[in-house]
C-alpha cells in the first residue's frame, strides 16, 4: 500500500511527480471538481501572467499514505507537517462559500494555516468561479464584512473527525513560540496573513471600479474541498503536477 504519487512512480510514471511548490489546504466536505477548478484557474492565471511552470501541488488525497497514518504519533506528524509547508513555501487556501468558509471550522485547516504562517511560508486564498463571483460582487457592494469573518474564525470551536487530533493540535499552537502562536491566535488578523490574502483573492474584472486593497484595508481595521475519513497529515513533499488539459484529474 502506498501514496497515489507513490503509485505513479512505480508505475514509471515520474514526469507526472515532482517536487511540490504549493501545498492546497483545503476541506473534505468540498465537491472535487469545486477544488479542482479552483487550481487549475490558479494555474491558468499564472501562465497566463508569466508563463509560470506547471502547478506541482502537495494534495493530501495524493500525496499522503492513508494506510499508514496511525503508525505515527501526532508529534511526529505535526512536525513532519510544519517542515513540508516550509520547505514548500507556498500554501494556496481554497475557500468556499466565502461568507462562512468551512476550512475556517475545521482544525486540521487551521493547523495548516497556523503553520504556513509560524514557519514564514506565503499563504494565498483562492476561490471556485462562483464563489470568486459572488465575494467579488460583496466587495463592490459593501456587503462584505470582515469583522463578522474573521470573529467567526475560532480553534476553540473547531471540529476534526478525531477528538484526539483537535486536542492535540490546541495544544500545539498553544506551545509554538513563533509569531502565529503568541496571544493564542492561530492565524494573524491585522497586519498580514489571512487579511490579505483574502483581499488579493477577489479577481480584477475591466470595468468594475474597485478600490485596489479594500478587503485588506477593512481587515486592517478590524484587528491591526458512513466510512471513516482519512486523516490529513504530513508525508512527503511530493505532488501530482497539473498540467491542463492533459492530465486533469491526476
Amino acid at each position: 500500500a502506498c501514496s497515489y504519487t507513490q503509485l505513479l512512480l512505480n508505475q514509471g510514471k515520474g514526469k507526472q511527480v515532482g517536487r511540490a511548490n504549493v501545498f492546497v489546504s483545503h476541506a473534505w466536505a468540498y465537491q472535487f471538481d469545486s477544488l479542482l477548478e479552483a487550481l487549475l484557474q490558479l494555474q491558468k492565471e499564472e501562465q497566463a501572467a508569466r508563463g509560470a511552470e506547471p502547478l506541482l501541488v502537495w494534495l493530501d488525497v495524493f500525496s499522503v499514505n492513508q494506510h499508514k497514518t496511525a503508525m505515527r504519533d501526532f508529534h511526529w506528524w505535526s512536525t513532519t507537517f510544519k517542515e513540508s509547508v516550509k520547505t514548500i513555501g507556498r500554501t494556496v487556501l481554497v475557500l468556499s462559500p466565502y461568507e462562512a468558509p468551512v476550512p475556517l471550522t475545521r482544525a486540521w485547516c487551521l493547523f495548516e494555516i497556523f503553520s504556513t504562517v509560524d514557519t514564514q511560508a506565503a499563504l494565498e486564498i483562492r476561490l471556485p468561479a462562483a464563489e470568486a463571483a459572488r465575494f467579488t460582487a460583496a466587495l463592490g457592494s459593501g456587503q462584505f464584512d470582515f469583522g463578522t469573518w474573521v470573529s467567526k474564525i475560532n480553534l476553540a470551536k473547531a471540529q476534526a473527525f478525531n477528538p484526539d487530533d483537535l486536542r492535540m493540535i490546541k495544544d500545539a499552537v498553544e506551545r509554538s513560540d513563533g509569531q502565529a502562536g503568541r496571544g493564542g491566535a492561530p492565524v494573524p488578523v491585522g497586519g498580514g496573513g489571512l487579511p490579505q490574502a483574502a483581499g488579493r483573492a477577489a479577481p480584477r474584472h475591466p470595468g468594475r471600479a474597485q478600490r485596489p486593497g479594500a478587503a485588506a484595508a477593512g481587515a486592517r481595521d478590524v484587528g491591526g474541498g458512513g466510512a471513516a475519513v482519512p486523516r490529513r497529515r504530513g508525508g512527503q513533499a511530493r505532488a501530482t503536477r497539473r498540467d491542463p488539459p492533459q492530465h486533469p484529474l491526476l
